[in-house]
């Protein structure tokens, strides 16, 4: 993979095969995009961190089976070892791969069993998901957890527009779009400057 390191690409190698073991189990991954893991799931993730690398604290929301949550805390470990990444993931059984993962990795995460809705935990610099919710309730989600200068990532499919057009009736942001490196139909977004729109 280009723009890591050796140890980087090994680590998300060693997360690939632990998806692929734990898939078997229990829903982790979409069992059609097994074989094509690397474009479909570890890429995608990888660009959210490579396009916004802050390594200070960090936000995954809806973690699932750790796309991108754990690709980002790998990828951060190039810069320190102290930055932390904070999985949010309501599904139990997710959240017990999810801290199976980060110890064989040895990555430095917290893993919160929680719907975002009651995960009250706020001064986050970044905030990300994938494949979560509409864009506008992502923004509900984040602008309370992040500081006042923090930012969202989150990658969108072909109907993006549509779904920023929707968020934009209730909520006054900045954005940047950010050509997908992983599907010519997708973009990853970049969103600054959350306001609830007044009423």
């Amino acid at each position: 993979m280009k723009n890591v390191s050796r140890e980087t690409s090994e680590k998300l190698r060693a997360f690939e095969a632990l998806v692929i073991k734990w898939t078997r189990k229990i829903n982790l991954i979409a069992p059609s995009t097994i074989k094509d893991i690397r474009r479909r799931h570890t890429l995608d993730s990888l660009q959210i961190f490579t396009t916004h690398p802050n390594v200070g604290p960090w936000l995954d929301m809806g973690s699932g089976g750790g796309f991108p949550g754990i690709v980002i805390a790998i990828a951060m470990q190039e810069h320190s070892r102290s930055n932390h990444v904070v999985l949010v993931e309501s599904d139990r059984r997710k959240c017990v791969f999810l801290r199976q993962a980060a110890r064989e990795l040895d990555l430095n995460v917290t893993v919160q069993n929680d719907r975002l809705e009651d995960f009250l935990h706020s001064g986050f610099q970044t905030a990300s998901a994938r494949a979560l919710a509409p864009l506008s309730m992502l923004i509900d989600y984040a602008h309370l957890r992040l500081d006042d200068h923090g930012v969202l990532m989150t990658p969108k499919g072909q109907n993006w527009k549509k779904d920023l057009a929707a968020a934009q009736l209730r909520w006054s942001f900045d954005y940047d779009v950010i050509q997908s490196e992983s599907e010519t139909t997708s973009v990853l977004l970049k969103v600054t400057n959350i306001e609830r729109k007044s009423k």
